[in-house]
């Protein structure tokens, strides 16, 4: 059922004694990404839904309170940096539904039933079944897949906001050129104070909207079951949570020097959905992104701190997210998106690597392209309302296990 810590974890008192300002750091540069990118898509698409500004304030209060108070629990009990908030593909599957006239009560319903299927995954154990069996080039060429967006906006950055993304570029470079420096200052954080004072000496700092509240009012949701609303969303929520977040997140964590408890993480999403739920906020999950960043600097051993710290600043951040929310929308959206693809660059580097660079290579060529079928403008890859990384590992491992079938004995004997 549930993992028990490893036997060699560190003290908190051998922890506390190792900690740098990178640790404090890493958990900044993590929360300003989770505070701006996935607040502005839960934003944009709530308001164009019907929702009310405190409604959408209360969906960014319980996911990131609520997800930093998980993350600080996990994290000190098993010196991992386990990283929760809510799921961003989960969160574009709502917002879908909710475009498309599903009442909100439904949606809540739904993240409801999803919440109590991975309380029973997580206490059966059944996801960390289906993750010990899953090839991970597979699931690294889906993450390479799923992360090559966040290198493309770093393109895109040039060419609309050339000063900016110049900027942060050259700040970046220069940190991580200097590996001294960088062990203590990252480079993501030279890359963000560079790009927020050009966005200032360039007067391309505007509040979207004046802002009226300062502490958040969370709001509760009564759910409704309606039946076309489940078929509808509990299988792609579902998906969302644990074959696009909570196996990425894992996967990079494995990637990483770390060892997490799947079985566990996803008794906690399935827990934090039902509280996430009934505040309005989609399902909980283990995060990659943020996970990635917490993990840039520093030995293995001790980088549970940056994770703790992320949860600090995040519900510091869920109490007054209508200040912090109007500010974080206020930068232009190209810094956003230079900032999260100098953020991911390690990443898809890593996730290339570990992708292609050894067994089920076909397998991960598929996957991939199918993935990445998700970046065509103007064609919708969902089939069956399930979103294109889910059908790569799916297509990818249907070709494994056609073409590649010797890479599975193989794995078998070294794992036996």
């Amino acid at each position: 059922m549930f993992e028990r810590p490893g036997a060699d974890r560190p003290s908190i008192a051998e922890s506390l004694r190792h900690m740098r300002f990178y640790h404090f750091a890493n958990g900044l540069a993590a929360a300003l990404m989770a505070g701006t990118g996935p607040v502005a898509l839960v934003l944009g698409i709530g308001l164009e839904g019907g929702l009310t500004a405190r409604e959408l304030s209360s969906y960014i209060f319980i996911g990131f309170f609520a997800g930093g108070l998980i993350t600080i629990v996990l994290s000190v009990f098993y010196r991992l940096p386990l990283i929760h908030a809510w799921t961003i593909p989960g969160s574009a599957i709502a917002g879908l539904a909710l475009l498309k006239g599903t009442p909100y009560s439904d949606i809540v319903g739904a993240y409801l039933v999803v919440g109590a299927i991975m309380l029973v995954l997580g206490l059966t154990g059944g996801f960390g079944w289906l993750m010990r069996r899953t090839p991970v080039p597979l699931v690294m060429a889906m993450i390479a897949g799923v992360f090559l967006k966040f290198g493309i906006w770093i393109v895109l950055a040039f060419e609309t906001s050339t000063w900016i993304a110049l900027a942060a570029t050259v700040a970046f470079i220069g940190t991580t050129l200097r590996p001294g420096l960088a062990r203590n200052f990252p480079p993501i954080l030279a890359a963000l104070i560079a790009a927020t004072i050009v966005a200032f000496a360039t007067d391309q700092f505007h509040l979207k909207q004046p802002i009226a509240t300062i502490i958040a009012d969370p709001v509760f949701f009564s759910p409704t079951f309606s039946v076309a609303a489940l078929l509808d969303l509990v299988l792609p929520l579902l998906i969302s949570v644990l074959a696009l977040q909570n196996a990425q997140g894992i996967v990079l964590l494995r990637a990483g020097g770390h060892n997490p408890p799947p079985n566990t993480v996803t008794f906690a999403c399935g827990a934090g959905s039902f509280v996430f739920g009934l505040f309005g906020c989609a399902n909980t999950c283990l995060t990659g992104p943020a996970s990635a960043l917490v993990m840039s600097n520093g030995e293995p051993r001790h980088q549970w701190m940056g994770a703790c710290w992320w949860g600090l600043l995040i519900i510091t951040y869920a109490l007054f997210a209508p200040v912090i929310t109007g500010l974080a929308l206020a930068v232009p959206k190209t810094m956003l998106f230079v900032i999260g693809g100098l953020a991911m660059m390690r990443v898809l580097q890593q996730s290339f690597s570990q992708g292609f660079g050894g067994r089920f290579t076909m397998g991960a060529t598929v996957t991939f392209v199918v993935t990445v079928t998700d970046l065509i403008p103007g064609y919708d890859a969902n089939l069956l309302g399930i979103g294109a990384p889910f059908w790569g590992l799916v297509f990818g491992m249907a070709v494994s296990l056609l073409l590649e079938r010797q890479d599975f004995i193989v794995e078998e004997e070294e794992t036996a």
